[in-house]
């Protein structure tokens, strides 16, 4: 009997050696499917937080590219415009040139010194005549001025369209003669039609861009130099366009390439594209224009 109880005992024990072997293998495998659950969850964070943070550099330098150009006085675009054949003098606006033909180069990070990542922005300066189309399009605020450039253009008409039917247009083209011929144009059955003057015409006419349902070509002034308009009631968008030929340059057509390289070699590009345009004197000038007489004064 004595015999009998040890070896029942030693069974025993070697039951529950067994039991505890598996509880430790259950637990182990439990906690690594948990740890490596954890640590996958942080990798794709800290890879979503790298990539945001490489697409938020990536577009400053680009922006930086085009903040650097908005600081350069028009002088200094000139000499940095490129014709697509002579090359554009990047030291005008203190760049270095870039790596293809027609582009300058704004270095910000160099050699990585910082964070071990290198950004540049490529940037390249050129005219532009439209940017809708054929037309010139922007949006206006009542009581503000916009100018369209119309040195060279050879048509004595021009087209004009907006979006709102709430809003009715001012116009005045002038030339260097000191010339100005003046009109309005409403929407028909605007609402407000009782308070604009009898030279207000009704827009009449549509336009193959879907955008604008409300056009009327308007006559301008004899060798027109520029073409101011206004909205009034409600802000809109206006675009002009071309009757006959195409419109004359209005401005600046900046593009700037931002890029970046990490430590680990990845190179990752963004590209903003900003359109300046020429000068123009400020609404506070129109008394000028408007008046139907020449002003006159004495001390």
């Amino acid at each position: 009997m004595i015999m009998e109880n040890t070896k029942i005992k030693i069974n025993k024990n070697k039951n529950e050696k067994g039991q505890t072997l598996l509880f430790v293998i259950v637990t182990v495998t439990i906690a690594t499917a948990v740890g490596v659950s954890v640590s996958t969850r942080t990798i794709q964070s800290l890879k979503r937080v790298a990539r945001t943070d490489t697409s938020a550099r990536v577009i400053a330098t680009a922006e930086g590219g085009i903040e650097n150009l908005l600081s350069r006085n028009y002088s200094q675009l000139d000499k940095a415009v490129y014709d697509g054949v002579n090359p554009p003098d990047c030291t005008a606006i203190e760049a270095e040139t870039g790596p293809e033909a027609g582009t300058c180069a704004y270095v910000f990070n160099k050699d990585g010194a910082e964070d071990l990542i290198s950004s540049r922005a490529i940037i390249t300066v050129g005219t532009f005549s439209s940017n809708e189309g054929n037309g010139y399009s922007f949006t206006t605020e009542p009581g503000s001025i916009k100018e369209v450039n119309l040195d060279g253009y050879r048509s004595g008409t021009i087209k004009i369209c907006w979006v709102s039917n709430q809003a009715a247009i001012y116009y005045s083209s002038y030339n260097s003669s000191g010339g100005v011929k003046k009109g309005g144009i409403q929407p028909a059955g605007f609402a407000n039609r009782l308070y604009l003057s009898n030279k207000f015409s009704v827009e009449n006419e549509s336009n193959s861009n879907p955008s604008y349902s409300l056009c009327d070509t308007v006559q301008l002034v004899s060798n027109p130099y520029g073409l101011r308009i206004k909205v009034l009631y409600n802000s809109s968008k206006v675009a002009v366009f071309p009757t006959s030929g195409s419109l004359p340059t209005q401005g600046y057509k900046f593009t700037s390439r931002g890029e970046i390289v990490t430590g680990s070699g990845g190179e990752e590009k963004a590209t903003v594209i900003v359109h300046r345009s020429y000068p123009y004197a400020p609404d506070i000038f129109d008394y000028g224009i408007y008046t139907p007489t020449t002003l006159s004064g004495s001390n």
